[in-house]
């Protein structure tokens, strides 16, 4: 665990311990789990990947399958760092692009994610790409 940088004292968070098919990252407060995101790389189906999201090209691609921090910790900046942290893992490890949707509060949610660099379309996916 390290200390997640975060507004929110006493934070630490759990990255994956390097890339497979799966990836993790948990947000702790003492012994409690406050936060996660999970990632994944695409399947053999691709199943509702909007086609402008080409996963065959160099460099490997994840999808931001889930981001979601408990009620009592929302509004404080939680998120924002544990995505911060998962970009930044991305880029350490030479992923070239994040993909998913904006689901929730969708007009709020494509407001943060842009603020992260992600594209939006009009039907709420979204995009990160890393240069090599």
């Amino acid at each position: 665990m390290t200390k997640l940088k975060c507004p929110v004292p006493d934070l630490q968070i759990v990255p994956p311990r390097g890339l497979s098919e799966q990836l993790f990252f948990r947000v702790y407060s003492g012994p409690t789990s406050i936060a996660f995101a999970e990632l994944s790389r695409p399947s053999g189906q691709r199943r509702n990947i909007p086609t402008s999201y080409d996963t065959s090209g160099p460099g490997v691609s994840y999808c931001l399958r889930n981001i979601a921090v408990a009620q009592n910790y929302r509004t404080m900046g939680v998120g924002t760092a544990l995505l911060d942290e998962v970009l930044e893992f991305c880029r350490s490890h030479r992923i070239s692009r994040l993909y998913g949707e904006a689901k929730g509060e969708t007009e709020l949610l494509k407001k943060w994610y842009r603020s992260h660099g992600f594209t939006v379309d009009d039907t709420d996916n979204i995009e990160i790409c890393f240069e090599q």
